[in-house]
């Protein structure tokens, strides 16, 4: 196996989990270092037998020789110099992958959980009509004082109209996240929406309440796709709101900018690569 052959195949190209992928991409460049270093310790071991080999005399056969053999490991060197952006390219994309599939990851635990603490939420207002139930049917028996002095109120921060609002956000949010994983699609897929538990919910609120109706939900634009440039890069917004050349996106819209400013973004998390992109600044 020749050396450029030896050094790429310690990459995984047949996929696996992106740690392990990073990991791979990792030793490759490991690799390429200790190569280069190895080729140029021989070459200046080479060099020293040279200067003493032109101190002797009929010695040129000799010097032709070790220059021959220290060409060889300056061609190595110099294929290793062609191959390492290559390999830095390949890593940041690995690190760039990994980092978005542990953010779907985490995604996609928190929407799980924020159904269940949703569905939890209802089921408390089952129980706390309930315990109001009885509170009424003592009240309706003539215990208004006794019911008024043994009775324990409901916790506030359980109600209809605020459980209605966490199903809306939930709403919200699970709607950014398909514009943003398909940013050419015009309209996002159905979802089996968490507020159409609401139309379960008891019709009379709990005491002390006051109902506040929820902020009317605008329906979503088509997320804008522009295309880079020379000298850009296509950026897709994960943060509704971000300004950007002079305006404000939503999540799931791509934007092409410069490169300076697409790396700051990148870095600061608040936009990501569009699926299948990958991009590289400088060599490290």
């Amino acid at each position: 196996m020749g050396l450029i052959a030896e050094i790429k195949s310690l990459l995984d190209v047949s996929g696996g989990k992106p740690a392990k992928r990073v990991a791979d991409a990792e030793a490759a460049l490991q690799r390429l270092a200790a190569k280069r270093e190895a080729a140029r310790q021989s070459i200046a071991a080479l060099m020293k037998q040279r200067e003493q080999a032109l101190r002797i005399d009929g010695s040129d056969k000799k010097v032709a020789e070790l220059d021959a053999t220290a060409d060889h490991h300056r061609l190595t060197i110099e294929r290793l110099e062609l191959l390492e952006p290559e390999l830095v390219g390949e890593l940041q994309a690995r690190r760039t992958e990994q980092k978005r599939q542990r953010w779907r990851e985490l995604r996609a635990r928190h929407s799980e959980a924020a159904l269940a603490y949703a569905a939890a939420l209802r089921e408390a207002l089952k129980k706390l009509d309930a315990m109001l139930a009885v509170e009424s049917e003592a009240r309706g028996q003539g215990f208004e004082s006794e019911a008024t002095a043994a009775f324990a109120p409901p916790a506030r921060i359980v109600g209809a109209d605020a459980v209605a609002e966490f199903e809306i956000a939930v709403d919200r949010q699970r709607d950014a996240q398909v514009a943003m994983e398909s940013p050419s699609t015009p309209a996002p897929p159905a979802f089996a929406k968490v507020t159409a538990l609401a139309a379960k919910a008891p019709a009379k609120p709990a005491p002390a309440l006051k109902a506040v109706p929820p902020a009317p939900k605008l329906p979503p634009r088509a997320p804008i796709v522009e295309t880079a440039g020379e000298g850009e890069t296509a950026v897709v917004i994960i943060r509704s709101g971000l300004e950007a050349k002079g305006q404000r996106w939503i999540a799931g819209d791509q934007i092409a900018l410069s490169s300076a400013e697409a790396e700051a973004m990148l870095r600061s998390g608040a936009v990501t690569l569009p699926d299948g992109a990958r991009v590289t600044w400088g060599a490290a």
